[in-house]
C-alpha cells in the first residue's frame, strides 16, 4: 500500500524540489479548505471534499476483487508510477526537463 505522503515525496523527488511537509490534524486541514474555499482569487492547498476523502484509506474492497472490478479484471495491465511520472512532471522542475535529476530547487 502507498501513503498519501509516499505520493507527495515521490512528486517532490521527480519535481527536483526540496520542500518540507507538514502534517496538520483533519480538523486543521477542513477549515483550511472551507475557508480557502470563499476566496474566489485563490487557489486552496486542500479543499474540505479532499480532506474528506482522505479520512479513509482508498482500496480495492475484497468484494470488488471477488466480482473481477479491478484493473486486471478490466484487462488493464497496470504500470509502475515510478516509470511514468518523470514523463508528467518533468515540467514542473526548475528548469524543465533540463533539471539534472538529484537537483533541489
Amino acid at each position: 500500500m502507498v501513503s498519501f505522503k509516499d505520493i507527495l515525496d515521490d512528486i517532490l523527488r521527480v519535481t527536483c524540489r526540496d520542500k518540507s511537509l507538514v502534517s496538520i490534524p483533519f480538523g486543521v486541514a477542513s477549515l483550511l479548505g472551507s475557508v480557502a474555499s470563499l476566496v474566489p482569487f485563490i487557489t486552496p492547498p486542500i479543499t474540505a471534499d479532499q480532506v474528506t476523502l482522505l479520512k479513509k484509506d482508498n482500496i480495492v474492497s475484497e468484494a470488488a476483487i471477488a466480482e473481477g472490478r479491478t484493473l486486471e479484471g478490466m484487462g488493464i495491465k497496470p504500470t509502475l508510477a515510478a516509470a511514468i511520472l518523470p514523463t508528467y512532471l518533468a515540467r514542473y522542475r526548475p528548469e524543465g526537463q533540463f533539471t539534472q535529476p538529484g537537483a533541489a530547487g
